[in-house]
């Protein structure tokens, strides 16, 4: 656990960095779990951070000052490459502000793990606020008049800021219609985040830059190499990205019965060198769900549990309810609680009664390695129909789906767009007319210079790493772990995995009717024969289905809730819902998710300090209408402006945060 929270004044003279030590101190207080604070002292404000452990430090070298937030696994390598020494003692910030000072976005490229940092330098009046490659640490910006503030929550840069904060309708929007969010903009008004693989930054002027250091790089040509000889690579791969990610103390494995956390969990004790059954520093953490075998995965993790020799700890979640746990997630988080949230809880709890302080979770490997079935339409395009034929037979197919409804469903209606040319509904029954035409203009697929002209399995891997960066993620998951003492680590989202995953070509992925055809073949003889080729996959929707009916047992009524009150959702399909929309297993996620937001949506509302619609009209929509009277109305732009960032350093111009954060080029 840790967090970075800086805080800088465009004033000058006492008065302007008592303000700043006010505000600081107002942000920590609302992050207590963060650890203790520290912090620099800053010609015009307070460079900090909190920390529990070392995950958080401060750190100078020369004229630079450095509030770093993570980890990175490779500074030996680093200190070869770039020939930088250090002294061992170091902590991450100090090894940061020595490489970033003197190597800046070349060193950045070369890091491995996951990170965030603000770097103030000194001589020149410059402030950098970096953000690792798949942004799995946060880093939000909040400019509110004189103060700018960059903070590893929103609404510990709100406390800073004192002045509250209200819910940024668009992306409230976005979220509501399950859009993934792919833009710097938060569900917080005045709020962005440095987007990942980025470094933003202010000028002795004021004058802004954001500038990306890395993109996956587009397949190039290269020697044809053997599926065996692919799997030998990806494993080396494997075993490096864990290796990088196991902290010095004691840690635990989220382990699902699943290809990707039990891949975690097996290399990890292997590369402890443990003997079998031996006691080492890790421990692997399953859920499991007793008699509910649409969820359970017991016997797969026995047989995990059988080859490595360790029993692990499992935690029986059939019967508990995810609502126990949603006011406590409502309170410390910054984003809508996800469905499957209250798993962490459990986890958790169990790391925090065992004294683990680590948790390394398996996300990653269904976005780089699952395959596609664009894989069938790229041999089409390029004129071969026998190999498009074989990859259609043989794919592996959801229950209930067929294969003509898999290529129709997942290929070629959403790259057809017909609905959207035809000017139809886009797929979200549950929304009302005006947010439907909110989202047709908020949504932008993917921006066309950040998705290059390539094949379509491709192009849905880059997707996937601008859907990866996207806030409502990652982001949440920080917050969420860290208000359970936890700092989770993601070893299957390292560069090097994610940078091999775009090399190859994409039918190893997705062959012989397998998804993650390769890396099943890079486990081999790492895990139980019975894991690595299971053929399914558990989506865990069916546990929602006794808390909605416990939701509804309640008397809970969509209609009456914010979102239905604000214009959000359609009133017929509102309507319905209940008796119609409850009964299939989609429908309880759905619901699940809706229940999640409203209540996120009325705690936001009713919070002191927070502003309720009927208070302060939305000065996002047409006229300032009050949405709670006039409902949502239809868009014909969106008006995105945000506060202006007022001077941030002696002699500066004023300048708006969003129009920098929208200036994204390759670095």
């Amino acid at each position: 656990m840790g967090a970075i929270l800086a805080v800088l004044s465009s004033g000058a003279g006492p008065d302007a960095l008592a303000g700043a030590r006010a505000a600081f101190a107002r942000g920590v207080a609302r992050s207590p779990h963060r650890g203790a604070p520290a912090s620099l002292a800053l010609p015009q404000g307070i460079l900090g951070i909190q920390a529990h452990g070392d995950e958080a430090g401060l750190g100078a070298d020369g004229p630079w000052r450095v509030a770093f937030h993570g980890w990175i696994g490779n500074w030996e390598d680093l200190a070869r490459s770039f020939g930088v020494p250090f002294p061992p003692e170091w902590n991450g910030a100090q090894r940061f502000a020595r490489f970033y000072s003197r190597h800046g976005e070349s060193f950045l490229r070369a890091a491995r793990g996951e990170f965030a940092a603000v770097a103030a330098d000194t001589s020149e009046c410059s402030l950098h606020a970096v953000r690792g490659h798949l942004g799995t640490r946060p880093l939000y910006v909040h400019p509110t008049g004189p103060l700018l503030i960059l903070a590893t929550e929103i609404r510990q840069a709100l406390a800073a800021a004192g002045t509250g904060g209200r819910l940024h309708l668009p992306v409230l929007v976005e979220l509501v219609g399950r859009v993934p969010l792919v833009h710097e903009e938060t569900v917080w008004e005045g709020v962005n985040r440095v987007p990942p693989a980025h470094c933003l930054r202010w000028g002795p002027t004021g004058r802004q830059s954001l500038t990306r250091f890395w993109l996956p790089r587009e397949p190039q040509g290269s020697p044809e190499r053997s599926l065996d000889e692919l799997a030998e690579e990806l494993r080396a791969l494997l075993e490096r990205a864990v290796a990088r990610a196991l902290p010095q103390g004691p840690y635990g494995v989220a382990m699902s019965g699943g290809l990707d956390s039990t891949t975690v969990w097996t290399l990890a004790r292997n590369l402890e060198g443990v003997d079998p059954g031996g006691a080492g520093r890790g421990v692997p953490l399953s859920l499991v769900f007793p008699a509910d075998p649409s969820c359970d995965e017991s016997p797969f993790i026995e047989a995990v549990a059988a080859h490595t020799g360790i029993a692990g700890e499992r935690i029986a979640a059939r019967g508990t309810d995810p609502l126990t746990f949603l006011p406590r997630q409502l309170e410390a988080g910054d984003w809508p609680p996800a469905g499957t949230l209250y798993h962490l809880d459990l986890l958790g709890a169990r790391a925090h009664d065992l004294g683990i302080p680590v948790l390394l979770v398996g996300l990653g490997g269904d976005e780089w390695f699952q395959g596609s079935v664009h894989a069938v339409l790229d041999h089409l395009l390029a004129g071969h129909p026998l190999e498009a034929l074989r990859d259609f037979l043989t794919l592996p197919l959801p229950e209930g789906c067929t294969r003509a409804g898999a290529l129709w469903g997942r290929v070629l209606r959403p790259r057809l767009a017909l609905r959207r040319r035809l000017g139809l509904s886009q797929g979200r029954p549950w929304l009302s007319q005006g947010a439907s035409d909110l989202l047709a203009v908020r949504t932008r697929s993917f921006r066309s210079d950040e998705v290059p002209s390539c094949p379509w399995s491709v192009r849905e891997l880059f997707e996937n790493f601008l859907t990866l960066c996207g806030g409502e993620t990652y982001e949440a998951l920080e917050q969420h772990g860290a208000a359970l003492g936890l700092e989770l680590r993601h070893p299957l989202l390292d560069v090097d995995l994610a940078e091999f995953a775009f090399s190859v070509p994409p039918r190893f992925h997705l062959a012989e009717g397998q998804t993650k055809h390769l890396l099943r073949r890079a486990a081999r003889g790492l895990l139980p024969e019975a894991v690595r080729l299971r053929p399914d996959k558990t989506a865990f929707d069916s546990s929602f289905k006794e808390p909605c009916r416990e939701i509804l047992a309640r008397g809970w009524d969509l209609s009456r809730g914010v979102l239905a009150r604000a214009g959000f959702l359609d009133p017929t399909w509102v309507q319905d819902f209940p008796k119609k929309y409850w009964g299939p297993v989609s429908g309880f996620s759905l619901g699940w998710d809706l229940y999640c937001m409203d209540s996120f949506a009325d705690k936001a509302f009713g919070t002191p300090g927070v502003a309720m619609y009927e208070a302060r009209p939305n000065p996002t929509l047409p006229g300032n209408p009050d949405i709670i009277r006039d409902g949502l109305l239809p868009y014909e732009k969106p008006r995105l402006e945000a506060s202006p960032l007022e001077q941030v350093v002696a002699g500066g111009s004023p300048t708006g945060v969003r129009d920098g954060l929208r200036t994204l080029r390759k670095g």
